[in-house]
C-alpha cells in the first residue's frame, strides 16, 4: 500500500509540472505575438509616414515644375514661335497632361517620374496630375501689421464695377472682440488692440484707365482710400467715393459690420465696395493697395459685375498637384504669383519708428555740415 500511494503522489506532481510548462509556453507565445504585432504595426506606420512624406514631396515637385511652365509662358509674351504656341495651348487646357506636354518624357496619362539618377526609379515617386488654373474666382493672401502694403493687380476676365473684400480669417473659430460703434484708435502702439479683433484695413483703389500720369493721382476718382474699422454695427456696402481723406465721411474710419462669432475657416468681416467708373477687362492700370493696421490679417478679394462673379485673369494662378510614392497619394493646392514682370511701387520711404529730418536753405556751398546733428527721437519725428 505504501508503494502504490507514493506512486500516485509522483504522478500528481508530474501532471502539475506539465500544466505549468504548458501555461508558461502559452503566456510566452502570447507576449511574443503581441510584441510582433506591435513591431509590424509600428513598421507599417513608419513606412506609411515615409511614403506619405515622399508623396507630398512629389506633389510639391509638381508645383515647382508648374512654376517653371508659367515662367516659360511668361517669356513667350509677344513671341509667335511654334514652341510658344504649344506652351500656351497646354497651359490653357487645364488638363493633367499639361506639364508632360510641355516638358515631354511623361506617360500618356500625364504622370512624370521624379528621379535624379536611374537608380531612383525604384523609389516609385512621381506626380500623377498637375492642373494649372490661370483664371481664379478670388485672390487670397495675408498681410502682417509690421510689413509694407500688399498691391493686388485688378485684372479681370471681363469688366467689373464691384470688389468684395473679406478679412479676419479665423483658423479655429470663436468670439471676435469688436467695438459697438466706436472708432477709438490705439494712442501709443498696437498693444491695446485686442488680438482677436480683425485689423483696421486701409484700402486704396488706383484706377488708371488706359493711360495715366503721375499728376493724375491728385485727380478726383483716380485714387481713393477707405479706412475700414471692424465693428458690430456699420455697413457691409460702401463705395470708393466715400474717401475719408476728402472729407466725405468726416475724415474718420468707416464702420464695417462684422460677425462677433465666426466658425473655423470663415472671415469675420466682409464688405462690398462699388467702383465708378468700372474697370475694363484685362486692365493693366487698376490696383488695390491693402495695408493691415494694428493686427495681421488674412484676406480674400472677389470681383463682381453687378451680382455676376468675374474671374481674375492670370493674377494668382492655382496649381493643383497630386503626388505619388508607391501606392500612396498626396494632393497639394497652391496659389502662385509671378512678381518678376514689374516692380510695383509701394513707398518711397517707410519706417515703423520716428523719422528725424532737417531742412535748410542756404546760399553758401558745403554749408550742410552745420546741420549734421544727431536726431533726438523724442523731439523729432
Amino acid at each position: 500500500m505504501y508503494l502504490v500511494k507514493n506512486k500516485d503522489k509522483t504522478m500528481q506532481r508530474g501532471a502539475v509540472s506539465l500544466f505549468i510548462v504548458i501555461f508558461t509556453a502559452l503566456l510566452v507565445t502570447t507576449i511574443t505575438i503581441s510584441f510582433m504585432q506591435l513591431m509590424v504595426k509600428d513598421q507599417k506606420q513608419a513606412m506609411n509616414s515615409d511614403l506619405s512624406e515622399s508623396a507630398y514631396d512629389s506633389a510639391v515637385a509638381g508645383v515647382e515644375d508648374a512654376k517653371r511652365a508659367l515662367l516659360m509662358q511668361q517669356d513667350c509674351i509677344g513671341q509667335s514661335s511654334q514652341k510658344c504656341s504649344d506652351i500656351r495651348t497646354a497651359m490653357d487646357s487645364g488638363e493633367c497632361t499639361t506639364l508632360s506636354t510641355i516638358f515631354g518624357s511623361g506617360a500618356p496619362s500625364g504622370e512624370m517620374t521624379i528621379m535624379q539618377s536611374e537608380g531612383d526609379r525604384r523609389l516609385e515617386q512621381a506626380y500623377t496630375c498637375v492642373k494649372v488654373i490661370q483664371d481664379t474666382t478670388d485672390y487670397v493672401g495675408s498681410i502682417d501689421s509690421s510689413t509694407s502694403a500688399t498691391l493686388v493687380p485688378l485684372r479681370g476676365k471681363s469688366a467689373f464695377n464691384k470688389i468684395i473684400i473679406s478679412w479676419g480669417l479665423s483658423r479655429s473659430g470663436g468670439t471676435v472682440a469688436l467695438t459697438t460703434g466706436s472708432r477709438e484708435l490705439p494712442e501709443v502702439d498696437a498693444s491695446t488692440w485686442p488680438e482677436s479683433r480683425p485689423a483696421l484695413l486701409r484700402t486704396q483703389l488706383i484706377n488708371g484707365g488706359n493711360v495715366f500720369k503721375l499728376s493724375n493721382f491728385d485727380a478726383t476718382g483716380f485714387s481713393n482710400t477707405l479706412f475700414m474699422y471692424p465693428s458690430t454695427t456699420g455697413t457691409q456696402n460702401s463705395e470708393f467715393a466715400l474717401d475719408g481723406r476728402r472729407g466725405a465721411i468726416g475724415g474718420e474710419p468707416q464702420l464695417i459690420a462684422c460677425d462677433s462669432v465666426v466658425s473655423s475657416g470663415a472671415y469675420a468681416c466682409s464688405v462690398s465696395i462699388d467702383i465708378n467708373p468700372s474697370v475694363v477687362a484685362g486692365s493693366q492700370t487698376a490696383f488695390l493697395n491693402l495695408m493691415a493696421l494694428y493686427n495681421r490679417t488674412d484676406f480674400k478679394i472677389e470681383l463682381r459685375d453687378g451680382d455676376t462673379p468675374v474671374l481674375f485673369s492670370g493674377v494668382q494662378p492655382e496649381v493643383d498637384s497630386t503626388g505619388r510614392a508607391n501606392d500612396l497619394f498626396r494632393r497639394v493646392v497652391s496659389r502662385v504669383e509671378l512678381n518678376n514682370t514689374f516692380n510695383y511701387p509701394v513707398a518711397e520711404l517707410e519706417s515703423r519708428n520716428n523719422i528725424c529730418k532737417y531742412f535748410s536753405v542756404t546760399t553758401e556751398p558745403n554749408d550742410y555740415d552745420t546741420f549734421n546733428q544727431q536726431c533726438d527721437p523724442e523731439e523729432n519725428s
